[in-house]
């Protein structure tokens, strides 16, 4: 992988997810009405990433998913090859990220080969952590 660019480095809490389909019509959200979820990039080349439904109670059907492994960072697209998830199906993968980072607000959104068989495309956008 080739060197990450620190702008990305730091801790980022989730701020919103959504789902659009093909046309951009809103389509049910993919961990609930209030989404929470963590996202972590080192100045080694490492991340981890945890998102989960952030409703209260019990859920039967409540959305979880987290995976890390080494990151880069190309300015457009941030590629990470999994070495842990929680879905074993990833394992070994690179998941790609289309990424636009404005200040420290970072908006990630699939590749379309990501759902080739819905043309649906996930959303998420992120707020960095600072100290106050």
């Amino acid at each position: 992988m080739i060197r990450n660019e620190p702008t990305i480095a730091g801790t980022w809490r989730l701020t919103g997810a959504r789902v659009e389909d093909a046309s951009g019509r809103a389509l049910e959200p993919p961990y609930g009405p209030s989404p929470t979820g963590l996202l972590h990039f080192d100045d080694l080349g490492r991340m981890v990433c945890a998102i989960a439904d952030g409703r209260t109670g019990e859920f039967a059907d409540r959305a979880y998913l987290s995976y890390a492994g080494e990151y880069s960072f190309d300015g457009e697209t941030i590629s990470t090859r999994v070495d842990c998830c929680s879905d074993p199906a990833w394992l070994g993968s690179v998941q790609r990220r289309h990424a636009t980072l404005d200040g420290n607000r970072l908006t990630l959104s699939h590749t379309p080969e990501v759902d080739r068989s819905s043309g649906a495309i996930r959303i998420f956008a992120w707020e960095r952590l600072v100290r106050s």
